[in-house]
């Protein structure tokens, strides 16, 4: 769904290899979907001509699934670290020429913590960002009826 965006930049997505055995992730289809759009999007909008992103998905030691993505962007600034998640705060880039409103990553925090998930990021001006998320295993409700298994194997096939 994002291939599109990042090859017209020149920008590479690596998704890395799981070390260890497959993890099975049961979620929201729909949030969990949302979510790492918001995510790819945002890594691929704020990337650099040519750059890359990575995908990677780990066990924690928490009994949490963590999805980490990450950019060869420009990086955002740690005086700015406590905006990232507000609403319609774009961080400085509201001129730019890449397009949002600012929304998509407080509107991916709730999500994440509607599915009793964290998120974080770590990032360093003029190398990079990495966002990363950590979901429970089985984080189905009752009342919801589209729930996802995810399986993340070395296998891609």
């Amino acid at each position: 769904m994002v291939h599109a965006e990042a090859d017209k930049r020149g920008i590479t997505i690596q998704i890395d290899d799981l070390v260890g055995p497959p993890l099975v992730l049961r979620t929201d289809r729909a949030r969990i979907k949302k979510i790492v759009l918001n995510l790819l999007s945002n890594a691929i909008k704020y990337n650099r001509q040519d750059g890359t992103v990575t995908i990677k998905c780990e066990a924690t030691a928490a009994d949490k699934v963590r999805i980490r993505v990450a950019d060869t962007g420009e990086g955002i600034a740690a005086d700015q670290r406590d905006e990232v998640f507000e609403a319609f705060n774009r961080l400085g880039r509201e001129t730019g020429t890449v397009e949002g409103t600012g929304i998509g990553l407080r509107v991916t925090k709730q999500l994440v913590e509607l599915l009793g998930g964290s998120i974080d990021f770590t990032s360093q001006v003029g190398i990079g960002t990495e966002f990363w998320i950590g979901i429970p295993f089985s984080t189905i409700k009752k009342a919801n009826n589209h729930e996802l298994t995810l399986v993340v194997t070395q296998d891609r096939r």
